[in-house]
């Protein structure tokens, strides 16, 4: 039976034009997006490129068809009506989680981030009940109490619509900067959630190289537990990195271990579940090879296996399964992976989301949702997965939900 409501933690309705140039370069090599570039930002010749890529007979092509059918629309409210348009059978409230792409080294989008947030807005005024933005932040917005201030702007003193905070380390910050102390400390007050990117996949910094000075480790509560992790030769090995491969530095869950220490209250969501290649690197490693949080992890240990045990120590930190369900298949365990976590004490705490649109490249939204539901036998799982847990995470002083 289907619930009354479902709610989806993890969505992206940004379009092309809120993105910078150097944001394709994730994605496809330099000189492809030195001429594709300006093509997506005009509405014609981008819907042209999309309709000659479904042409083409490779799978990798036809993925980012999909993708790019999506990104091409004119405004960010036309992508979620796209997206609400595949759940025809649930009362569905999506989590917006706008990016912050201005200072990932990628140049200038056409629309940048405070244009990208009152587009939000403008989605958040069409459909109140249905459309819950958090904000993203980065540290280098400005100094701390700027941050802060910028941050309290959309919730005092009047609520405007906005319902937690949205990080993205990869773009090249640590969670721990001490700039963003204030804003973790406002959000345990407040009980205001934050939701992080957490997984080795996904937009990184675009330049070709990080700049040195980003990997300076700013932390405003060390501990040994930290201290120890970047001791490890793979931190030390940096600079010398792709920034694919170098920006999980910025990504690693452990960080997390110094903000959470100072702040055992905050309600924080580590996004993906760590991804399905760390739960398939984790489910071919017995456990007790992977260490412990206070002994030390090995360089290999599992996102997943280390999100789990920050959850197992601290009460309000979540993950959602966003992107990571996309392949409903048993044979590689996954799905029972996820199904047996639902029924153990951190089962409460795990979420429901898509990452929609960027999992347009795997499979449709209402393929992606109503499989993964059929998985979990659409029974009291999926009700708490859907509902229950994500409307506690949700919740904060200025809005309950419903």
């Amino acid at each position: 039976m289907a619930t009354a409501r479902i709610y989806n933690v993890h969505t992206h309705i940004f379009n092309f034009k809120c993105v910078p140039s150097g944001f394709l370069t994730n994605y496809l090599p330099r000189p492809l997006v030195k001429l594709l570039s300006p093509l997506l930002r005009w509405y014609p010749s981008a819907w042209v490129l999309s309709r000659l890529m479904g042409l083409v007979p490779v799978q990798m092509v036809k993925k980012y068809r999909s993708f790019l059918a999506v990104g091409i629309r004119n405004t960010p409210q036309l992508v979620f009506e796209d997206m609400a348009g595949s759940y025809t059978e649930e009362n569905v409230g999506f989590v917006i989680l706008p990016m912050n792409f201005d200072y990932m080294g990628g140049g200038a989008a056409p629309a940048n981030y405070a244009t990208q947030l009152q587009l939000v807005a403008d989605v958040k005024r069409a459909y109140p009940n249905k459309c819950f933005p958090f904000l993203g932040i980065d540290p280098r917005m400005g100094t701390s109490i700027e941050i802060l201030n910028f941050v309290k702007s959309y919730f005092e003193p009047v609520f405007k619509g906005f319902h937690g905070i949205k990080l993205y380390p990869a773009l090249g910050f640590y969670p721990t900067d001490d700039r963003l102390e204030q804003v973790y400390a406002y959000a345990e007050e407040m009980g205001i959630p934050i939701l992080t990117h957490c997984t080795r996949g996904g937009a990184f910094y675009a330049g070709k190289k990080v700049p040195p000075e980003l990997f300076q480790y700013r932390t405003f509560n060390p501990t040994p537990v930290t201290i120890a992790r970047h001791t490890q030769a793979f931190y030390s090995q940096l600079t010398t990195l792709p920034p694919k491969n170098a920006c999980n530095a910025f990504l690693d869950p452990v960080n997390y271990y110094d903000i959470l220490n100072r702040f055992p209250k905050l309600k924080l969501c580590f996004a993906h579940f760590g991804g399905d290649e760390e739960i398939l690197k984790f489910l071919a490693q017995p456990t007790a090879d992977q260490g412990t949080l206070n002994g030390g992890y090995n360089n290999t240990a599992s996102w997943y296996y280390i999100i789990k045990d920050l959850m197992a120590i601290f009460p309000n930190v979540y993950t959602d399964i966003s992107y990571t369900l996309y392949d409903t298949t048993t044979n590689h365990g996954i799905v029972a992976a996820i199904k047996n976590d639902l029924q153990t004490p951190i089962g409460s705490r795990i979420l429901f989301g898509t990452d929609f649109f960027m999992t347009l490249q795997e499979k449709d939204e209402k393929s992606l949702y109503t499989d993964f539901r059929t998985a979990l036998d659409n029974g009291p799982l999926w009700e708490n997965l859907a509902y229950s847990n994500p409307k506690t995470f949700l919740s904060s002083s200025y809005y309950a939900v419903p």
